[in-house]
């Protein structure tokens, strides 16, 4: 019992990915608030998220039950509640009725519209201009139980996948946030999806659909190919191709979003550098060749030769990039630094055990302050670095300065003031 007296409520939670272990953490760390007991876990603990979404190692570590398979909770005593994230698996009549008062299944995509998976894929290439993510009913069938709740938004113009996923990602967990409390006090109603089709329509896609949709014909309009590109180019994942001559030629991806199909075995495929999509201040200098794009360049500043700055980069006035230095996405340079020749800048710290594979979720940001000087071949990993900061050459930058100084070593240590 509370102290109010009141029993809490039991609940079976299913999950794996991102979502299904914040949800999963946000119920645990309100237990008390939403007064509950998380009697177990099911997860699969999909690889491709890391170590750092493992539902079993969170589950482990805050002493909460974690069952071997799906069917391990038939022996077990009921619950007044099963919540499914991601979860794998189909539950049957026998699993949905451990719980007496409601079964609930979290699933990302709008209903009735997008049932089952590749939701994200067929919305893109149906040209939908709306997407969303809803809590239902759990059912035997797929994703067909009345809708509890929903959160809707538009997708953006030349939407990819991943970008989609990334969106319904935080939709999800914000509409888990704000509507389980509700849920759990027994203040919803159910809204039957048949009412909805007339205007809403439906459809129902299964997993294997994925690999015909990425078979993509060279004689298609230029259009249909980009769409069909945008919604099957995910990162971690087999590319897009064309049939050409019984072989595969895999679709390559620049970093503007141009295409095209890989050419034969063992001959390379050619990309060129440059300036692209870069907003520039007043009185830049640059001596090429260098790669800047989509990034920003304050006014008078100076950018060496083969300097390479990414993607959402912000660089203040009268800052100077020397040669050589590399500036990836997530970093913020303020006013009147110098970067010197080769110093780097890191997004990605291997946090799963290895590169994030394009998983920007994984990727952490740099905030440099006005008046930094960052020494030749200093490597930053992702930190916030005060103002007025000397880091020496070859310094490693692996936490936060906080005070003003001179910095050198590795890991960097402060000298003097």
């Amino acid at each position: 019992m509370t102290a109010s007296g009141t029993k809490p409520k039991r609940i079976f939670f299913l999950g794996s990915k991102p979502v299904g272990y914040q949800s999963l953490v946000f119920l645990n760390e309100n237990r008390k608030e939403l007064n509950i007991e998380i009697a177990g876990i099911l997860t699969n603990n999909n690889p491709v998220f890391g170590s750092h979404y493992n539902l079993s190692l969170y589950a482990a570590a805050h002493g909460i039950k974690i069952f071997p398979s799906l069917e391990a909770i038939l022996s077990e005593d009921p619950v007044d509640f099963i919540i499914s994230i991601q979860y794998h698996q189909i539950l049957k009549p026998a699993h949905i009725a451990k719980a007496t008062e409601l079964a609930l299944n979290l699933h990302m995509a709008p209903l009735p519209e997008y049932r089952g998976c590749n939701q994200f894929s067929f919305a893109i290439l149906d040209e939908a201009k709306e997407f969303g993510t809803t809590i239902h009913r759990l059912e035997s069938g797929i994703d067909s139980g009345a809708i509890i709740a929903e959160k809707r938004f538009p997708i953006p113009d030349n939407c990819f996948v991943k970008e989609l996923y990334d969106l319904t990602e935080k939709a999800s967990i914000e509409l888990f946030k704000e509507q389980i409390g509700n849920i759990l006090r027994g203040e919803y109603t159910f809204t039957p999806q048949q009412e909805l089709l007339a205007q809403r329509g439906t459809s129902i896609h299964f997993r294997r659909e994925i690999a015909d949709i990425k078979i993509l014909q060279p004689e298609w309009p230029k259009e249909k190919i980009f769409r069909y590109i945008r919604a099957t180019y995910m990162p971690g994942f087999e590319p897009p191709y064309a049939l050409i001559d019984g072989q595969k030629h895999h679709v390559v991806l620049d970093s503007d979003n141009t295409w095209v199909f890989e050419t034969e075995p063992n001959k390379p495929i050619l990309r060129s550098t440059g300036i692209r999509n870069v907003t520039f201040g007043k009185n830049v200098l640059i001596y090429e060749p260098v790669n800047l794009y989509e990034c920003e360049i304050g006014d008078d500043c100076f950018i060496g030769p083969y300097v390479e700055v990414q993607r959402g980069v912000h660089v203040g006035r009268k800052t100077k990039i020397q040669s050589h230095a590399f500036l990836c996405e997530l970093v913020t340079i303020g006013d009147e630094c110098f970067i010197s020749h080769g110093a780097m800048f890191i997004n990605d710290t291997f946090s799963g055990g290895g590169p994030a594979q394009g998983n920007r979720e994984l990727w952490k940001s740099t905030r440099i302050g006005n008046r930094v000087m960052i020494g030749t071949n200093a490597t930053i990993l992702p930190v916030t670095i005060c103002d007025d900061v000397v880091v020496g050459a070859g310094s490693v930058v692996t936490k936060d300065i906080t005070e003003p100084g001179i910095y050198a070593g590795n890991p960097a240590r402060k000298l003097r003031s």
